[in-house]
This record gives structure tokens, sequence and C-alpha cells, in this order.
């Protein structure tokens, strides 16, 4: 995979994707990742899924390696930054994957943007309505942090550093306000949600939740592993996501 840097707007945002990208025909799959974090943590699936598909895994604005909007941008806002970078790689639509944060990003798009979302995989989405503040939100952050690979703990920590509490902290406040539930009605395209058994984040009845009620919605469990089942399970994971993608990819 290589790294690509485009200008949406006034931002230089940068993404890693596919090295090889001379077969057009081969449908396009875009990762977007969560609080906090750059599109690294994404990479374990993705090189797994680059010799089948186009993949692309974009830093969203003031994460990973992408240029810092002054202030934080709103979930809405990064909505539109995801389409209009879309346009730049000329991607009119495509199938997409995204964990946690990234998930209420994805619901807030394919409501906006219908047309261009082929299939959505849900990767431990937040943020469940039942514990939809702060203190609810740490602690069961501080329990999913002894679950993960020390290798990821790492490369979290050093995305938490580049984007700056401050940065964490409001887009984290946004993540808050946002009730995914309200939207995924509305969310016509097929969506597989999926979480790790462990994940102290996103409970197995507010996967099943989100799974019912979307119109074409289902979802399984990884089992061993937690949270972050995109860097924990990437062989178990691509095996979803390819098998979701083979029975949507003629989806206009």
């Amino acid at each position: 995979m290589e790294h690509r840097w485009s200008r949406v707007g006034k931002l230089l945002i940068h993404a890693v994707v596919s090295a090889t990208m001379a077969t057009e025909d081969k449908p396009a799959l875009v990762m977007v990742h969560g609080l906090g974090v750059s599109g690294r943590y994404l990479k374990p699936t993705g090189r797994l899924l680059a010799p089948y598909y186009r993949v692309y895994i974009p830093d969203l604005p003031g994460f990973g390696r992408s240029e810092k909007a002054t202030p934080a941008l709103n979930l809405e806002e990064l909505t539109r930054i995801l389409a209009d970078w879309m346009d730049t790689q000329g991607l009119e639509k495509a199938h997409f994957y995204a964990n946690s944060l990234g998930c209420q990003l994805m619901a807030r798009f394919a409501v906006e943007f219908p047309d261009r979302v082929q299939s959505l995989v849900m990767g431990g989405p937040t943020v469940d309505r039942r514990n939809r503040n702060w203190i609810g939100q740490l602690l069961r952050l501080a329990l999913d942090a002894p679950l993960e690979p020390p290798a990821l703990l790492i490369i979290a920590l050093q995305d938490y550093l580049a984007a700056g509490p401050l940065r964490i902290f409001k887009t984290g406040a946004y993540g808050l306000e946002d009730a995914i539930e309200e939207r995924l009605p509305a969310i016509n395209r097929p969506v597989l949600v999926v979480r790790g058994e462990m994940d102290p984040i996103a409970s197995q009845v507010w996967v099943q939740e989100v799974a019912a009620r979307l119109p074409k919605g289902r979802w399984s469990v990884i089992p061993g592993v937690a949270h972050a089942l995109n860097y924990s399970a990437p062989a178990q994971l691509a095996g979803l996501i390819q098998e979701l993608i083979e029975e949507t990819k003629d989806i206009c």
C-alpha cells in the first residue's frame, strides 16, 4: 500500500491506498477510523483485502497525517469532507468499513449520500444510547485497553498525542451528542454490524439493537477480541467484509 495526499478545500488529506490501482473494475472499499486515531490501525485488514479491492484508508482532518482544521470539525462537517475527498479520488460510490466513532460518521454519510454507499460494515459502533456520557465511555475505554494488543496501544498513544487532547475531547463531545440510532432506519443499504466478543464499548445488546434498526441489517461476533477487531482479528474481519461486498458489489 502507498501514501497519497489530496487537497480537499483548504485541507490536505492523507490516505493509504492500494499500491496497485490499475484494475479499475475492482470494487472500491473505503475504511474509516475511530476517535483520536489515524487509519494506521485499519491497515492489517486493508492489506488482506487489497488484492481483491481498491482499498482507501483516509485520515480524517485533524488526525493522523492529515492537516488539522481549526476549530475541530463536527460530524456533519467530517461527513462532507469525506464525500469531497471521495470526489478527489474519482470515487462515485464505494463499499465501506468503519470502526467505533467512524460508524457514526458513516451513518450520517449513508443517509446524506445514499447513492454513494454500496454496502457498509460497522465494527464496534458507538455510542450506545444507554451510556451516552463521558463517565460511561471513559470507563469502557479503560476496560477495553488491557484487552487490546500492546502494539495497538502504542499506535493509539502516538496518534492521540499527534491529535492532541483538546481535539479528541471536542470530537468526542460531538460523538456523544450524536444519536446514531435515529438515523439507522433511513439507511436502506446492506449493513453488517460486527463486534469483538470481549468488546466492553459496543455491547452485544447494543449491536443487536443497531442491526435491528437497520432495514437491511444483520450482526456477527468475532470471538476472542475486543473493540479494535480490524487490528486484532484482520483475517476474520476481512472474510466478513469480503462476503458482504461479493453479495452487494453490483448495487448502484
